[in-house]
């Protein structure tokens, strides 16, 4: 029923459902199916507007998180303002010093003021929702913010991501 976009032996983005197999299902199955896909990229795309206001943040730390969201009302690229959004944003930005300790204990030999804004951003987006939010798989957590940093960095910083959330995730840091 999948179908995996490929580009360079690497699969890129969702996973598309092929509806042609569902040619012998009924039409409700179909569109189930399509819902489920439409509220995986939402959350994604929910996740990366918290991600780009939190690397805002990091730029403009005077900025609350109720001024960050009345900027990304303003912006056409940033302009999706749902529960989600507004309570992971105000959540991740009270849980950044916490996020802040907890990524300079894993991170051996580098400090965390030496890492990058959009590093930072991803760290405390990725922490508070495997540490703080319960409705959110640690593993999804993890792979979106390190898929996120594949996006905004390098594989080498993705790496390091991956390599700080894994240490964090098995030490049971609470």
């Amino acid at each position: 029923f999948l179908n995996n976009e490929r580009q360079g032996g690497r699969t890129k983005g969702f996973c598309r459902l092929d509806f042609r197999a569902f040619s012998r299902y009924n039409e409700g199955v179909k569109r189930h199916f399509q819902r489920i896909v439409v509220m995986a990229y939402s959350r994604l795309k929910e996740r990366e507007t918290v991600f780009r206001l939190l690397f805002i943040a990091e730029h403009q730390p005077e900025l609350g998180a109720d001024e960050l969201l009345a900027l990304s009302e303003e912006s056409e690229e940033t302009a999706l303002r749902t529960p989600y959004v507004t309570e992971t944003l105000r959540g991740a930005m009270d849980f950044a010093p916490r996020a802040t300790k907890l990524a300079a204990s894993a991170s051996r030999d580098w400090r965390v003021e030496r890492m990058s804004p959009v590093l930072r951003a991803l760290l405390k987006l990725s922490l508070y929702e495997m540490l703080e939010n319960d409705a959110i798989p640690v593993k999804v957590a993890a792979n979106e913010a390190v898929e996120l940093c594949k996006r905004y960095e390098d594989e080498k910083a993705a790496r390091f991501l991956n390599g700080i959330l894994g240490t964090l995730s098995a030490g049971g840091q609470n």
